[in-house]
């Protein structure tokens, strides 16, 4: 465990930094994802890599961030804002370099969640942890083909959302039937 928590942190904090988090969230997240790896160690078969396992387990926590988020706002209850890093000025001044990729994944995001939701998760775990077809399989329990014709079907939604938006579309596009 030790082990994959040293080969994996910075990939786990990197997964929830791409979907918005701030660097706190970020560290909370990955601190449940690593924590619910460890409760369920001695379970894991080996059917698939260990970074597919844990990956899946951080795609839940996220899930269920989500879900936990969403009640909470269909409760009127007031949500405090989440702390962005990006509102104090950069050292480096390139605030606008900061405020449009933060558009862009949140635009990006935006539409992967109109998909369908074995495309989304398809995409998602293409995209964000960058996974092969095989590995998409087997963490969706799905056949290859499956992967890749759910993928191949996203292609032509996300562009049709996106293209006005996102200048460099097609080179992210791209990465969906590598």
């Amino acid at each position: 465990m030790e082990e994959l928590f040293r080969e994996l942190y910075r990939p786990v904090l990197g997964f929830f930094g791409k979907r918005g988090c701030s660097q706190e969230e970020c560290k909370d997240l990955a601190q449940e994802t690593f924590l619910r790896a460890h409760r369920a160690f001695d379970s894991f078969r080996g059917d698939a890599k260990r970074s597919t396992w844990l990956f899946t387990i951080a795609s839940n926590v996220w899930r269920n961030r989500l879900r936990d988020t969403d009640a909470i706002k269909r409760t009127g209850d007031e949500v405090p804002l989440p702390e962005d890093d990006h509102a104090l000025p950069d050292p480096e001044g390139r605030p606008l370099d900061h405020a449009i990729r933060d558009e862009r994944l949140r635009l990006l995001q935006s539409a992967i969640d109109e998909l369908p939701p074995k495309m989304q998760r398809c995409v998602q775990l293409r995209v964000y942890q960058d996974m092969k077809y095989r590995e998409i399989a087997t963490v969706l329990g799905i056949t290859i083909e499956t992967a890749k014709s759910q993928l191949s079907l996203a292609r032509p939604r996300l562009r049709s959302k996106l293209a006005k938006h996102y200048p460099d579309l097609e080179v992210d596009l791209k990465r969906l039937g590598d």
